[in-house]
């Protein structure tokens, strides 16, 4: 299991958008395992839980599910601004092949995390 745990309480409407894959290389080859896609998504205290979709961000994930109304509609970034001062956590179970296990390294690529985060890989 990996866990992103976004802990901003800069802005209300920060961008997390991340590309999030595992690499790894050998003499000059390169695989490449991505995991965007669905993950599941809850705050601090597990009151909110969801899915949310990475690469995204929570404020848009909440609003796809029903959660919040449009944060960019009228006032409504005043209304859901209690979502920046909450913890938000990305949890997505994925496997990794012998194959990759097998490299002497292999790197986790967070590409466009842009805010204060937590990464846990199995645990």
């Amino acid at each position: 299991e990996m866990c992103i745990r976004d802990r901003s309480q800069r802005e209300a409407m920060n961008v997390l958008l991340v590309v999030i894959s595992l690499i790894v290389c050998a003499q000059g080859t390169y695989i490449s395992l991505s995991l965007n896609g669905v993950w599941d998504l809850q705050n601090k205290n597990g009151s909110i839980k969801t899915q949310g979709i990475v690469p995204g961000q929570v404020h848009m994930d909440l609003y796809r599910n029903n959660i919040i109304g449009d944060p960019f509609y009228r006032f409504n970034d005043d209304y859901i601004r209690w979502v920046s001062y909450d913890s938000w956590i990305y949890s997505f179970n994925f496997k990794v092949s012998s194959n990759i296990l097998s490299f002497n390294t292999v790197s986790l690529v967070c590409n466009g995390l842009d805010t204060v985060a937590d990464i846990y890989l199995n645990g």
